[in-house]
C-alpha cells in the first residue's frame, strides 16, 4: 500500500480494494488467496479484489490510487522480486510503499529443464546455472532479477506450499461453481 495510506492493518482494509496480480501467480494470487482463506478472510469476500494483470500493474495501481493495496512479490530485503525490478527501472522508490502482510517464505521462481532432453545435457545445464554466480555475477543477477547468492538445485518438495495452494484454489472454485 502507499506509505501515506491511513490503513495500518489487514483489518483496516476490510471491504477496500486489494488487487491480486493474475491467477497464475503463486505470490500475487495463489498464496495470498490460500493464506487469507485459512485465516477465515477469503480474499473475494473480505476485500474487493480485482486482477491487476501482473505484479508491476498491481503496484502501479496502488501508486495511482486505483487500488488501496495489492499483493506482489519481493524478498525480505528487496534484493529480488517485483519491487526490486521496479526500483531498478525507476518505476518505484521504496519509500513510496509500505508492507503490512508477509506470506510464508516461498521459493523463488524456478529455472526448469525439460526432462526429455538427454541426461548429460540436463546435468550440464544444471551445473551452468548453479555455478553461474562464480563465473559471471552480472548474468546471474539478470536471471534472478536482482541481487542473488546464486542458484541451487531444487526438488518438487520445495514447491509443495504453492502446489497445495493451487489444489485448494481449484477445490474452492469447484465448490463456488455448485
Amino acid at each position: 500500500m502507499k506509505a501515506e495510506s491511513p490503513y495500518k492493518t489487514i483489518e483496516d482494509l476490510k471491504g477496500k480494494v486489494v488487487a491480486r496480480t493474475d491467477p497464475l501467480s503463486g505470490s500475487g494470487y495463489l498464496i495470498p488467496t490460500a493464506a487469507f482463506r485459512a485465516m477465515g478472510k477469503p480474499v473475494d469476500e473480505y476485500f474487493k479484489s480485482p486482477l491487476a494483470g501482473g505484479h508491476p500493474q498491481a503496484v502501479l495501481g496502488v501508486l495511482r490510487g486505483t487500488y488501496d493495496a495489492a499483493f506482489t512479490w519481493t524478498s525480505k530485503d528487496d534484493n529480488i522480486g517485483n519491487l526490486r525490478a521496479m526500483m531498478n527501472k525507476g518505476l518505484l522508490k521504496r519509500e513510496q510503499i509500505r508492507v503490512i502482510w508477509v506470506s510464508p517464505t516461498l521459493p523463488s521462481p524456478p529455472v526448469v529443464i525439460r526432462t526429455d532432453l538427454p541426461k548429460a545435457m540436463r546435468d550440464d545445464l544444471e551445473k551452468l546455472f548453479v555455478e553461474l554466480k562464480d563465473h559471471d555475477m552480472k548474468i546471474a543477477e539478470a536471471i534472478a532479477q536482482g541481487r542473488t547468492r546464486g542458484m541451487v538445485p531444487i526438488q518438487h518438495k520445495d514447491y509443495e506450499l504453492i502446489c497445495q495452494a493451487a489444489v485448494d484454489e481449484r477445490e474452492a472454485r469447484k465448490k463456488k461453481a455448485k
